[in-house]
């Protein structure tokens, strides 16, 4: 398919992702032994963040003489937009994979073991994960932002959205303020808000997607 071929060169076009990814990996697996104080899988909330603040790379890679190379590829506009948010979707499930990996590396060598939590805990944050790196794709195809400083920040809000907002979920105690009574919430519906996050993102991705193409199809 067309598209797989665009997801190709997104990755060509960004092959330091997969070079920073492997090193990430290796200082969330360290980060996760350090944070001896903190809440099970920690990794895995690493790892997504990680790949989150990397996702958008091929949007900053292009310049005119590549965007003029790929406009001469046989893909139409349909096949380059969804192939790059296929892209995005592929780089932050392989992230979580990742993630995954580092928390039963922690569990082996710790000789605690947690698995019933890892899987929900995992889609809650790649659903969450996917619902704002649709929303950065779209900014960024109907935005074209040429600040360096704004580019930088467009990239690592989502990211830190995620990250804080799920660490702050994570460690809150039972204080009686409101953002333990949610956290309390949550934990009591984990299932189901993983399922919830799972669709929301994909079909936000789907709708983000359509939009982009309907908007760079008017410039062809």
């Amino acid at each position: 398919m067309r598209i797989l071929k665009c997801v190709q060169l997104d990755i060509l076009k960004s092959n330091g992702i997969f070079k920073f990814l492997p090193f990430f990996m290796a200082l969330s697996l360290v980060l996760s032994f350090m944070a001896t104080d903190k809440p099970m899988y920690w990794g895995i909330l690493y790892m997504i963040f990680g790949g989150m603040a990397v996702v958008s790379t091929p949007f900053f890679s292009a310049n005119n003489i590549s965007e003029i190379f790929v406009n001469m590829l046989p893909a139409s506009v349909a096949d380059r937009v969804f192939g790059r948010y296929l892209f995005g979707v592929l780089v932050l499930a392989a992230t979580a994979v990742m993630g995954v990996a580092v928390e039963l590396i922690r569990m082996t060598v710790s000789g605690i073991y947690a698995m019933e939590g890892v899987g929900v805990f995992t889609g809650i944050v790649f659903g969450v994960a996917l619902i704002l790196t649709s929303l950065e794709f779209l900014i960024l195809y109907f935005v074209k932002i040429k600040n360096g400083s704004l580019l930088s920040l467009v990239r690592m809000v989502p990211a830190s959205i995620v990250f804080f907002g799920i660490s702050a979920l994570m460690e809150t105690s039972g204080d009686g303020t409101w953002i333990a009574e949610l956290a309390q919430w949550i934990a009591g519906h984990l299932t189901i808000l993983a399922l919830a996050a799972l669709a929301a993102g994909v079909l936000l991705t789907v709708i983000c997607a359509a939009a982009s193409w309907l908007h760079e199809k008017e410039k062809y």
